[in-house]
């Protein structure tokens, strides 16, 4: 049985402290804030039906179906994709921290609160939604700061556009959590992963975890499962990272 982990922000990171300057984004005054001003899972749920759809479109078009060894292609693809999403869910991670200062500052009332602590996720949720003067522009700022100087034009909108939904997921005011595999080369599990090469097999294995899982409320989110990349023992390609 495969073991998972969840994302969480990093435990090293001091709350009193930001590299991160975001207050040129953040407007001075917000007005009486309500739960339907937050991210709210079923938009993130319905955002990520499109994003998925697009991505399984990248993947057909990554296959190579005259290549020598089957997936070859599209396994290193899904590599540098795992890079991606990965870069975009630690940007999210230090956006989120320098928010959350900046939240404290104006809301004195949970200034003695952590990052996680359920007596401000939602308040801070709905703060994060408003008070962002272009939070399409905020997020593409830092992107373009953040982003791996081997990044094409296509991996770098795709970037954008991870960052964009992973900041909801992680601002969202009903937890959802990243759900990750804690090892490689597990058995394939068809009710909590779904396979982006889509091998054929019945004992095909996992190679790697290329986009996490969105766990909210002890479910999966509509799509939400584990995205890997599978691979056949001995007849498909199996990518071995460096």
């Amino acid at each position: 049985m495969a073991e998972y982990y969840f994302k969480a922000e990093k435990k090293s990171h001091k709350e009193e402290e930001s590299k991160l300057d975001i207050s040129k984004y953040i407007k001075t005054y917000i007005k009486e804030l309500t739960f339907n001003d937050s991210y709210l899972a079923k938009d993130i749920e319905k955002d990520y039906i499109t994003l998925e759809s697009d991505i399984q479109q990248l993947c057909l078009d990554k296959n190579d179906e005259e290549e020598e060894i089957e997936n070859e292609s599209l396994g290193k693809y899904l590599y540098k994709l795992r890079g991606i999403a990965l870069n975009a869910v630690e940007l999210v991670l230090e956006l989120k921290q320098a928010l959350f200062l900046e939240f404290k500052k104006q809301k004195k009332e949970f200034a003695n609160l952590k990052i996680n602590d359920p007596g401000c996720i939602v308040e801070f949720s709905c703060w994060t939604k408003m008070s962002l003067i272009d939070e399409k522009q905020f997020l593409e700022n830092f992107c373009k700061k953040r982003k791996k100087v081997e990044y094409n034009e296509e991996d770098f909108n795709l970037y954008k556009r991870l960052t964009g939904f992973y900041f909801q997921c992680l601002l969202c005011s009903e937890v959802i959590e990243l759900k990750y595999l804690k090892k490689n080369n597990t058995d394939f599990n068809n009710n909590e992963m779904y396979d982006l090469a889509q091998v054929r097999g019945s004992k095909k294995k996992v190679n790697f975890d290329v986009l996490p899982g969105l766990f909210y409320n002890n479910l999966f989110l509509q799509s939400g499962k584990i995205h890997v990349f599978c691979y056949n023992p001995g007849k498909t390609y199996m990518h071995k990272s460096k």
